[in-house]
């Protein structure tokens, strides 16, 4: 498939697992393996990181920025995965993916991307985020440009993903 790719996007780390690795070590090794064989051949090269509750959002942002520093050739985007799955959902897991951004954002000057699902955007960061923080702080984390997922099991790929009624257009 080389040269029908525009990009790629290779998963950088999940929670303190950064660099991303199966065997949970964290060692560059195993990342650059994913990264130097395949993304980096890319003319557009893009990051994700699973963000994890109950780990600091801190030492989680400033790990991906780290790692990304050190590829080469260069990484066009980081996108913060905000999901579910072995997560609590909470106001403070919110909090922490929005101050994640907000840190890259600040700190890089990668494009950082808002990575989340329907259920997620509707249930959670959309009813938590206006119950505990109210519109403006919605407005913000939904500023960044969405990566809005489309699982193929519930919707046919051929079609547009199900946007909410208060959220028209996706970016990836």
């Amino acid at each position: 498939t080389w040269g029908q790719i525009d990009f790629g996007v290779g998963k950088i780390g999940e929670g303190y697992n950064t660099p991303y690795s199966p065997s949970v070590d964290g060692k560059m090794d195993s990342f650059l393996r994913l990264w130097d064989e395949g993304i980096a051949k890319l003319p557009i090269r893009g990051l994700y990181f699973y963000q994890r509750s109950g780990y600091s959002w801190l030492k989680q942002a400033e790990k991906v920025l780290e790692t990304a520093g050190k590829l080469s050739p260069k990484v066009r985007f980081i996108a913060c995965d905000v999901e579910r799955i072995r997560n609590v959902v909470d106001k403070t897991f919110l909090s922490d993916a929005l101050n994640i951004m907000r840190y890259w954002k600040k700190n890089s000057n990668y494009t950082i991307v808002h990575y989340t699902n329907k259920d997620m955007l509707d249930n959670s960061t959309r009813k938590i985020g206006l119950e505990n923080y109210g519109q403006e702080w919605l407005d913000e984390i939904m500023s960044f440009p969405l990566w809005y997922a489309q699982y193929w099991y519930r919707y046919s790929p051929n079609k547009q993903p199900g946007m909410p009624s208060w959220k028209s257009n996706w970016d990836i």
